[in-house]
């Protein structure tokens, strides 16, 4: 591929392994990978920049090809040094010569090297000629001097003696003697042979006496220190000592032997005594109780038990709270949550019901009898007793069957009806008189009243099931509705199934008469598949514009389908439909408007033609949609604009309710906006 200076690439430029051949011909550097595009595209035998100068380091060899312009400069490093040291020989040159001076001079007698002299307080010295180590002297430093130093710092120091780390004497006494008359010792201090002190005296001024023996100064040989005083005392073999108030140690009291330690006397203490009291005998205590108290113990609570009457240690144990419980929980009592005693199976009992004991089980269960807040008993069963029953007041039965095996006679003499019935309850009669051998008498839920309607509920306020018979005048202040051929014994209209009385008297020739809604039409057409519709003006049933001939259903008009109502049409496998709709909203800008229009269950495309007017703005276009029943995707297209400016500013789809949306954004506010679609489910 060849490329020329007009060639350009944005980001990157991917070169394989052909040849390429190129002339760079501007100044500034294409780099690749850090190395100059120029040295990559390198015809075969020229050059690279990198291998023109070859060689080491500062001024070591080098070659040089002269095929271009190259700088050569020294190794940094190497030219720092140098001139670090040029620096140092130009502020010390006077040393300098003069050592020069004085080598040229001496020769052979210039000092070489300073070794390890012959004996303690010598040096020796080699001179350049060779002609071995001379012994020097080191002033005040030789056998026998007394040398001073304004400080020695030294490993070990042997005075009289060859042992590394002692201070020592040949022979007599090694004496400390400070010019303040103090001497501090900074470490512990290990002696093992005899120390003597002078001048100890007699008194309590003396801070601290050592006895050594029987050598000791004065009076003081068996003084003790305490609380920093000199004390004097005397005690019993095995008595721990106790100090009084004159300066004196006595006996305590308390006595140690091989048995332990025996107290003569009462025992206090501020602070914890611990142990487990297996050695206390003969104790004689007033019991002190915590004085913190709990209200609530845990499972983990410890209650103190002896359970032996002569055992006073090893019968003592402790048992613990959950434990305890446990022990006391029997028949019918079962421990709640390791801390609570309660009735065994209590989660299982119910309110407001009276329990009953289940032997089998061990523990109380509900019973079909309830005492509500009102103190009413109720029996969810059957009760039976065996004596006579009483009731104090009224006798009311809810929900309840009371049958009876011989007659019930209901005699009243009081006031009120001999028998009322009151029910409560939605679709439950309020009573029944049945018949075993066929036929009731029902008055249902409402008050109708049913004969005969064995199984069915009355309709009306009274339903008869079966024939009515009646022995005198018969008067309906209503509307009757006979669904049935009436025979009345009647001079007019013979023919007639019906006899209806007219505002102008009985009509006489009404056979085929019909009735729509309370008025008698007349029908008439001309085509027997068209659908009727009723003409309220001339109280006929004439054509309609829908004709339906068992295969094709005509409308023979314009057609107008409400809001909130669909026009779908189905595939044969009478699941897949389209639907069509129209749908309209004031849009503005600014955040625009969200316009519900599909249901979004089962949808899968969706096509919209929209329309926006603003005036005589009009701005018309298309959107096409998608939805996988998660997010719907789609795309606008075919804008026309009836103006300069578009009315559309932004249009997005969302599903965040139950129907697909457009979110329109108008150029300008109050803009309407006319969407008519057509979705595929």
């Amino acid at each position: 591929m060849a490329l020329n200076t007009d060639f350009r690439v944005k980001n990157s430029l991917y070169v394989g392994s052909s040849a390429c051949f190129v002339g760079q011909t501007d100044t500034p550097t294409i780099l690749s990978a850090g190395v100059e595009l120029f040295d990559i595209f390198l015809q075969e035998g020229e050059a690279s920049n990198q291998e023109l100068l070859s060689g080491g380091t500062a001024i070591s060899p080098f070659s040089y090809d002269g095929s271009t312009v190259t700088e050569i400069s020294l190794n940094s490093t190497c030219n720092t040094n140098w001139n670090q040291a040029y620096d140092w020989c130009v502020a010390n040159s006077a040393t300098v010569l003069s050592a020069a001076e004085y080598v040229a001079n001496n020769g052979g007698s210039a000092i070489d090297s300073i070794v390890e002299g012959a004996s303690q307080g010598q040096i020796a010295i080699d001179d350049v000629s060779g002609s071995g180590p001379t012994q020097v002297d080191v002033n005040g430093l030789q056998t026998g001097d007394s040398p001073a130093f304004g400080g020695v710092t030294a490993g070990a120091v042997t005075v009289g003696t060859a042992v590394d780390n002692t201070i020592s004497t040949c022979s007599g006494g090694l004496t400390i003697d400070s010019t303040t008359g103090e001497t501090t010792i900074a470490d512990n201090l290990t002696v093992t042979g005899t120390v003597q002190f002078d001048g100890v005296t007699t008194g309590t001024s003396n801070t601290v006496v050592v006895s050594s023996g029987g050598n000791l100064a004065t009076d003081e040989i068996d003084s003790k220190v305490w609380d920093g005083s000199l004390i004097d005392g005397s005690g019993t073999t095995g008595q721990i000592s106790k100090f009084s108030a004159s300066g004196t140690l006595t006996d305590s009291g308390i006595t140690e032997d091989a048995n332990g330690i025996q107290i003569t006397g009462g025992l206090s203490a501020t602070g914890t005594l611990s142990g487990d009291g297996s050695g206390l005998t003969g104790v004689t205590a007033t019991p002190s109780f915590p004085t913190v108290g709990t209200s609530d113990l845990n499972s983990v609570d410890k209650i103190f038990v002896n359970d032996g009457a002569s055992c006073e240690t090893a019968c003592n144990k402790h048992i613990t709270y959950s434990n305890f419980l446990r022990d006391l929980s029997g028949t019918g009592f079962d421990v709640e949550g390791d801390d609570s005693l309660s009735l065994k199976n209590a989660s299982g009992l119910t309110d407001n019901s009276i329990s009953k004991w289940n032997s089998t089980d061990g523990m109380y269960t509900d019973s079909i009898i309830q005492e509500t807040a009102l103190g009413n008993i109720t029996i969810a069963g059957g009760t039976t007793i065996t004596g006579n029953l009483s009731v104090q007041g009224d006798l009311t039965c809810i929900d309840t069957l009371i049958q009876t095996t011989s007659a019930v006679c209901i005699e009243n003499a009081g006031t009120g009806p001999a028998l009322y019935a009151e029910q409560t309850g939605v679709s439950q009669p309020i009573a029944q008189f049945v018949d075993t051998e066929g036929g009731q008498v029902v008055i249902s839920d409402g008050g109708n009243v049913g004969i005969g309607t064995i199984g069915t509920a009355p309709a009306e306020a009274l339903t008869v099931s079966g024939n009515i018979s009646a022995n005198g005048d018969i008067t309906i202040d209503g509307t009757t509705n006979l669904l049935g051929a009436v025979c009345m014994a009647l001079g007019a209209g013979t023919d007639d199934s019906v006899v209806i009385n007219t505002a102008s008297g009985l009509a006489t020739d009404e056979i085929d008469s019909k009735v729509w809604g309370t008025t008698l039409v007349d029908y008439s057409t001309s085509t027997i598949t068209t659908v009727p519709i009723f003409c309220d003006g001339t109280g006929t049933i004439g054509d309609s514009s829908i004709t339906d001939s068992g295969s094709l259903v005509t409308i023979d008009s314009d057609t107008k389908i409400n809001d909130g109502h669909a026009f779908q049409i189905y595939a044969g496998n009478g699941t897949n439909y389209t639907e069509q709709g129209t749908f309209t909203a004031v849009v503005s800008g600014g955040d625009g408007y969200n316009l519900p229009t599909f249901p979004k269950a089962n949808l899968r495309q969706v096509k919209y033609e929209v329309t926006l007017v603003n005036g005589v703005n009009v701005t018309s276009f298309e959107v096409n949609a998608v939805y996988n029943g998660t997010d719907p995707c789609g795309t606008t297209y075919a804008i026309v604009d009836a103006q300069a400016a578009s009315q559309l500013a932004d249009i997005e789809i969302s599903a965040a309710g139950s129907t697909i949306d457009l979110d329109i954004t108008s150029a300008a506010g109050s803009t309407t906006a006319i969407v008519h679609g057509t979705a595929l489910y």
